[in-house]
């Protein structure tokens, strides 16, 4: 689907976040998605089918979202080994909109495990007032780490122009500067939550690069070309996933 350029900054400008739900999603989570978001818009990839009808979803402030552009579309099956179609086109969409992934259930984090690059764990339960704030906090995560995105597609590029060991070698030490980046960051924008390694999963940031990368270099032709078109970038950013499990 070919999205019109003002939809997809409209809703770019208007959107809360990606929520990512599993085939039967909890109501008591809905409803207060609802009541928490009657101005602001939360998305929905086009791939994601209840188990039943739920007629909150067919209605604002949910909306069924489209990348800007059909080349991103094909990214969820290319990368089929890394995460279902529903998962992957969910972070894509979450990184073409700039708006942080909600998940709903703390399980569905780990069909997140192949693009986590950190994660914070904690025993502490958030009041809704700090979960309102934590949620807000995670929403300029990919904000400030957008500019990441051209970096990575110029490196990507150079690396499928020449296939040579040095650009290789470059390719991989930016996924490892991104993670470190990721950790940093993490602890510093989410100081408030105390970790604990036993915990339960509170946010992740997630980064396609790396799963892109590896792609690549077992021969994804289909996926290499996907990578000359420019629209391509748009899923280089960091984001981050965060929890209303909490």
């Amino acid at each position: 689907m070919d999205l019109n350029l003002i939809d997809w900054a409209s809703l770019f400008k208007n959107l809360r976040g990606v929520v990512l739900l599993p085939e039967e999603p909890d109501e008591g989570k809905l409803r207060w998605l609802v009541r928490k978001h009657r101005y602001r818009r939360l998305g929905l990839s086009s791939r994601y089918k209840p188990a039943s009808q739920i007629t909150q979803l067919q209605k604002p402030p949910f909306v069924i979202l489209h990348p800007p552009n059909p080349t991103l579309e094909e990214l969820p099956q290319l990368l089929l080994s890394k995460a279902s179609p529903l998962v992957t086109d969910s972070v894509v969409l979450s990184c073409c909109y700039s708006a942080p992934l909600v998940v709903t259930e703390e399980g569905l984090f780990k069909e997140l495990a192949s693009f986590t690059v950190w994660e914070l764990r904690s025993s502490q339960s958030l009041s809704e007032k700090d979960l309102l704030f934590h949620l807000r906090v995670a929403s300029y995560v990919i904000i400030d780490f957008f500019s990441l995105a051209r970096e990575a597609f110029e490196v990507l590029q150079a690396y499928l122009e020449r296939r040579e060991e040095k650009a290789r070698m470059k390719l991989e030490q930016l996924c490892h500067r991104r993670q470190e980046k990721a950790r940093r960051d993490g602890e510093k924008r989410f100081w408030r939550i105390p970790p604990d390694p036993g915990g339960k999963i509170i946010c992740a940031y997630l980064d396609l690069l790396p799963a892109i990368c590896q792609e690549l270099r077992e021969g994804n032709k289909r996926l290499a070309e996907v990578f000359t078109s420019p629209w391509a970038g748009l899923c280089l950013p960091l984001t981050c996933a965060f929890s209303l499990e909490v």
